[in-house]
C-alpha cells in the first residue's frame, strides 16, 4: 500500500472537510426543494421513471430473505455492520462469542454461518462486486503468529446507514451467483436522495453504562484481564456524515463519511495501556438516468480498518493490523417492457491485511535481575514466567481483483406454460502478494548459565546469566500469485398451472486448478392450494466455493528453519 500513501494521505484529509462544510450548507438551504424524482418508503432517492415490469415466475421466496430499508431503519444495528443486521433471516448462525460481553469493545463483523456452511464459505456481494476476502478469511490464526495473519470473511466494512436493502439466497440458489458454499449476501448500497440535504449523527457507548454478570469466582480475573478476548474496560464511538446532491432531475451524487472507532484499556504491567481499533469509510455514489428504461450507476470507496495491539507484558511487543482498502465500481441497468433486462456490471478492488509497526524478533528471556521484567517474578526470581521481549514481524499482504459481468434476462414467451430464460458471462482477474518485509526470529529458549562470556554479543546473551542456544528462523520472501477466473450460466424459469421449476447450470473454472466445474441447479415448486401461500419446494443443486488466493501464495513462501 506505499506506493498509494501520498494519494489517501491527500484524499483523507480533504474529503471529510469539504463534506462537512456541504452538510451545514445543506441544513441551511434545506427549505429550498429541487424537483422530485423518485420516491421509496419515506426517503425520496434518484430512481428510473415507471416501467411495467411483469411478476417473475419463482412464485414464494422460499430459500431467500429480503431485509428492505424500511426494516432496516428500525432494527438494532449494533456497531452498524452487515452481519448485525443479518439476525432476522433464520439460516444465519453466529459465532458462540457472538455479542459476548467479554469482547464488546471489537468493532470488526461477526463471523456469520449460513445453512450450516463455513464463515469463509458465503458469498458478499456489494452493488454487484464481491466482498469476499480471499486471504485467510476467517481464519483462527491469532494476531501475533509469526506464520500468517489471518482475515474478516468480508473485505471492507460496510456500514448500515449506506445500505439501502440486503438480499439473502440461503438454499436452492440461481445459477446467476457462483463462487459459495454456504450462502450469498447481496448488499445494494444508498442511491442519492432527490434534494439537497445531509446528515450529522453521533452514537456513543462505554463500558461504564454496562453492567457485567460474571461468576464471583473471575471477577478479579476479568477486572484485571490483559487478554483482549476479555475486555472489562472500551470505549466505542460511531460519527456519520452525508450529504446528497442532485445535480438535476436525472443526475444526482451521494457522499458519505463513516467512523467507528474503540478504545479498549487492557492490564499492561500490573498497569492499564490502551489498545485500538478504527475502521473508516469515505463512500461517493453517482446515478444518471439515461432515459425511462435505462441509468448508470457508479461508486467508489475507500475503507480503510486499523488495529493497535501490543503482546501481554511484552517489552517493545507493540504492532498494528491494517485491513481494507478502495474499491469502484459501474452498473448499466437497462429494462423494458417485453424485452427484458440487460445489467453490465464492472469493478475493481484492493485490500490489504497486514501487521506493521512490530519488532522483528521474538525472545522469552529467564527473569533474572538483568532481565527482570517477568509477570510475577519475586525478588529472587524463581518465578517460571519469562521476560518477554519483541514482537511477531511486519507481513504485508495485499489482493485485487478486477471483475466483468453480464446478465441478459429475457422477455417472458409462451409453450406448454409460461417461461423465461436468463443467462449471463462472468470475468475475474485476481492478484496476490505475500510480502515479509524483513527477517523474524523467534528465539526458543534461554538456558541459565554463569559462565557464559558472550564475546561482545549483547543481543542474545547476557554475559554470567544466560544466552539463546536456538531460534526459529523466518526468511525475508515476497511471493506474487494472480488467477483469471470465468464463468457462464443460463437457466430457465417455467410455470404450468400451480408447479414453477427453475432449471439451469453454471459451468465454472480457472487457470490455477484447472477443473472445469459444472452446477446444476434445480427447483421444484407446487403451490398446494394455488394461493401462493402453502408451497412444496424440492431441489438439487451444486455450489462450487472460491478459490482462496491465500493456497496459491502459500505455495510459493519460504518455510521457516531451526538454527543455532
Amino acid at each position: 500500500m506505499a506506493r498509494h500513501a501520498f494519494f489517501f494521505f491527500m484524499f483523507k484529509r480533504l474529503f471529510l472537510p469539504v463534506l462537512i462544510v456541504f452538510v451545514f450548507l445543506a441544513f441551511a438551504y434545506a427549505e429550498e426543494e429541487t424537483e422530485e424524482i423518485g420516491e421509496t418508503g419515506d426517503e425520496e432517492i434518484l430512481v428510473l421513471d415507471d416501467v411495467e415490469v411483469k411478476e417473475r415466475l419463482s412464485g414464494g421466496n422460499l430459500g431467500k430473505t429480503e431485509i428492505p430499508r424500511e426494516l432496516l431503519k428500525n432494527m438494532p444495528k449494533g456497531d452498524g455492520t452487515v452481519s448485525d443486521l443479518l439476525r432476522v433471516a433464520p439460516s444465519v448462525q453466529y459465532d458462540l462469542n457472538y455479542r459476548s460481553s467479554g469482547t464488546a469493545g471489537e468493532i470488526a463483523p461477526a463471523e456469520v454461518s449460513i445453512s450450516g456452511g463455513k464463515t469463509y464459505e458465503n458469498l458478499f456481494l456489494v452493488d454487484g462486486m464481491s466482498n469476499s476476502n480471499m486471504l485467510d478469511p476467517g481464519s483462527d490464526i491469532p494476531v501475533s503468529s509469526f506464520e500468517n495473519i489471518g482475515g474478516n470473511p468480508q473485505k471492507f466494512f460496510i456500514d448500515s446507514w449506506l445500505i439501502e436493502d440486503i438480499t439473502l439466497h440461503d438454499s436452492n440458489i440461481s445459477a446467476a451467483y457462483g463462487d459459495f458454499t454456504g450462502g450469498v449476501v447481496e448488499v445494494k448500497t444508498k442511491n442519492p436522495g432527490s434534494k439537497f440535504g445531509g446528515k450529522l449523527s453521533y452514537k456513543t457507548t462505554r463500558s461504564g453504562w454496562s453492567h457485567y454478570y460474571v461468576d464471583p469466582r473471575d471477577r478479579e480475573y476479568f477486572n484485571k484481564s490483559e487478554e483482549p478476548a476479555l475486555q472489562p474496560n472500551f470505549k466505542k464511538d460511531i460519527y456519520t456524515a452525508s450529504l446528497s446532491i442532485p445535480i438535476n432531475a436525472d443526475t444526482g451524487i451521494l457522499a458519505s463519511y463513516n467512523r467507528t472507532e474503540s478504545i479498549i484499556p487492557l492490564g499492561y504491567f500490573r498497569e492499564y495501556r490502551d489498545t485500538e481499533r478504527l475502521s473508516e469509510t469515505y463512500f461517493l455514489k453517482a446515478v444518471y438516468n439515461i432515459n425511462g428504461s435505462s441509468y448508470i450507476d457508479a461508486s467508489a470507496a475507500y475503507s480503510p480498518y486499523t488495529g493497535r495491539y501490543f503482546l501481554q507484558d511484552h517489552i517493545d511487543g507493540d504492532f498494528e493490523l491494517n485491513g481494507g482498502g478502495y474499491s469502484g465500481i459501474a452498473n448499466y441497468h437497462l429494462e423494458t417492457e417485453g424485452r427484458g433486462e440487460i445489467k453490465v456490471h464492472a469493478d475493481y478492488s484492493f485490500q490489504e491485511n497486514s501487521r506493521t509497526k512490530s519488532k522483528d524478533y521474538h525472545m522469552a528471556w529467564i527473569a533474572s535481575k538483568f532481565k527482570p521484567w517477568g509477570a510475577g517474578a519475586s525478588e529472587d526470581y524463581t518465578s517460571n514466567t519469562p521476560s518477554y521481549e519483541g514482537g511477531p514481524g511486519n507481513i504485508d499482504k495485499e489482493n485485487g481483483a478486477f471483475s466483468l459481468k453480464f446478465d441478459h434476462s429475457l422477455g417472458e414467451f409462451s409453450y406448454l406454460g409460461e417461461h423465461k430464460l436468463s443467462y449471463g458471462a462472468a470475468y475475474n482477474y485476481i492478484f496476490g502478494r505475500h510480502h515479509r518485509t524483513e527477517p523474524s526470529s523467534y528465539y526458543i529458549y534461554s538456558t541459565a548459565s554463569l559462565d557464559v562470556n558472550c564475546a561482545g554479543d549483547s543481543f542474545t546473551c547476557v554475559d554470567g546469566d544466560q544466552y539463546f542456544a536456538l531460534r526459529r528462523y523466518y526468511p525475508a520472501s515476497d511471493v506474487y500469485a494472480q488467477v483469471n477466473e470465468y464463468a457462464v450460466y443460463a437457466e430457465d424459469e417455467w410455470k404450468f398451472s400451480r408447479l414453477k421449476l427453475r432449471a439451469g447450470a453454471r459451468v465454472s473454472g480457472d487457470d490455477y486448478m484447472g477443473n472445469i466445474n459444472i452446477a446444476p441447479r434445480t427447483q421444484l415448486q407446487w403451490d398446494i392450494f394455488d394461493d401462493n401461500a402453502t408451497l412444496l419446494t424440492v431441489g438439487y443443486s451444486r455450489y462450487y466455493g472460491a478459490n482462496l488466493l491465500a493456497n496459491k501464495l502459500r505455495e510459493g513462501m519460504v518455510p521457516s528453519v531451526e538454527t543455532v
